[in-house]
């Protein structure tokens, strides 16, 4: 009986010490076909730092950009796939500094098919929702950083499985939450741009606070 309990121990000991393992299950194959599916494993030994598993449209996290966000009071969050939607904002240009602006082709022509479509800013997060046009069948990789010390560039990594032949709108929404400590920095950010196209720069004060 003392044998089989030491035993029982060890086998208790040796399960909890073991590592995550993650299985993955893809369908190869076409739409209407017989599923072929192909089945990856990925086992984690412990002998180095755990890595993110990035799926669909995400936040890449723990880049350098991100970091260099805290010096202004933010933490981006997550992303999320929203509807495209046609219509333009409507804007008006509150902003006292529009050097940057007349630099880059400024906020009055606005893309069809990338845009800025809204900003809602509070007291305790911002959220960004704009329209961008891509290829159908990929997901997006997010991340965010400030040019200029005053424009925040909202970035994102296209990719996917296969490259259709078409291009789609797609709705995305980045959120961030404010850290505190930092308020004063934040102020100095006054523009918003998508991924450094100079067409979609908008003032951030052209968007009430709430």
């Amino acid at each position: 009986m003392k044998i089989f309990v030491f035993i029982f121990v060890l086998y208790g000991l040796a399960a909890s010490a073991q590592y995550d393992t993650l299985i993955l299950k893809r369908n190869l194959a076409n739409d209407g076909s017989k599923p072929r599916y192909q089945i990856d494993t990925y086992a984690d030994d412990g002998k180095m730092t755990y890595p993110p598993f990035l799926v669909g449209t995400t936040v890449l996290p723990g880049t350098s950009n991100q970091q260099g966000l805290k010096n202004f009071n933010l933490l981006l969050d997550s992303v999320r796939l929203t509807p495209c939607i046609n219509e333009p904002p409507i804007v008006e240009d509150n902003s006292e500094d529009t050097s940057f602006a007349e630099k880059h082709s400024s906020i009055f022509s606005i893309s069809d098919h990338f845009r800025i479509q809204s900003i809602t800013l509070t007291k305790t997060n911002l959220s960004i929702d704009i329209n961008i046009w891509e290829n159908c069948c990929h997901h997006f990789l997010c991340d965010a950083t400030l040019l200029n010390d005053s424009v925040l560039s909202l970035v994102y990594y296209p990719y996917g499985h296969s490259y259709c032949s078409c291009d789609c709108c797609f709705g995305l929404t980045y959120f961030f939450n404010f850290m505190g400590g930092q308020e004063a920095e934040f102020e100095k950010i006054k523009w918003v741009i998508i991924d450094n196209r100079r067409e979609t720069i908008l003032p951030l004060s052209a968007f009430p606070r709430h």
